[in-house]
């Protein structure tokens, strides 16, 4: 009869001993790479999360930034116009108004009578008032009532610069036309307080 012939070599239990303990090494040396694998992974991901939270962190301080910078450019500005509109301020308490001349001066002219046409504020402090007055006693009222000692303080120079009384055939008594040009003496400033004043 035929024998057997036994193709594999035979193995040692040594070598059986030896083989498993390589298979164990590879084993716990792809376990190793994994979990190595798993470790430099999660560094990676951890990595890219802090960079992106990184972007947004400098995104978000870039706009607060300049958040900031349009605030403090609107404050500035906040504070000089209310510095100046102080300064304006103080500069209009400090002036007389010329409303207390004009209105003066038509309380004046109304009061006798006359009838006022047009008037006209110079940069000089003149005023200059055309009318009309129906007689010479409504002119002299006039006159009177802007060069009395009352109205001294307030009103100089009161000039008579046209008087005319023109024909006209419709009308039997035409009214004089007149121009009168006033100084206003309060022009503009009140003087400034004494020092005994201030320490009061």
């Amino acid at each position: 009869m035929a024998e057997d012939i036994n193709l594999l070599p035979e193995i040692t239990e040594k070598e059986t001993k030896k083989a498993g303990i390589t298979r164990g090494v590879n084993i716990v040396a792809i376990v190793f790479l994994l979990i190595t694998l798993g470790v430099l992974g999660a560094l990676l991901g951890w990595n890219v999360y802090l960079s992106s939270s990184m972007g947004r962190v400098e995104e978000q301080t870039k706009n607060a930034e300049e958040k900031i910078l349009k605030q403090s450019s609107k404050e500035i500005n906040h504070r000089l116009l209310i510095g100046k509109l102080d300064e304006a301020g103080k500069f209009l308490s400090s002036a007389t108004p010329y409303f207390e001349g004009v209105k003066k001066i038509y309380d004046i002219i109304l009061q006798s009578g006359a009838l006022i046409t047009k008037s006209e504020l110079k940069n000089n402090g003149t005023f200059t008032i055309s009318g009309e007055a129906q007689n010479s006693d409504i002119l002299g009222s006039v006159t009177d009532g802007l060069t009395n000692k009352e109205q001294q303080t307030l009103f100089g120079n009161v000039k008579l610069v046209k008087l005319v009384k023109e024909k006209d055939p419709d009308n039997q008594n035409p009214p004089y036309q007149f121009t009168i040009d006033v100084n206003y003496l309060k022009k503009g400033l009140l003087p400034e307080p004494s020092k005994s004043s201030k320490e009061k």
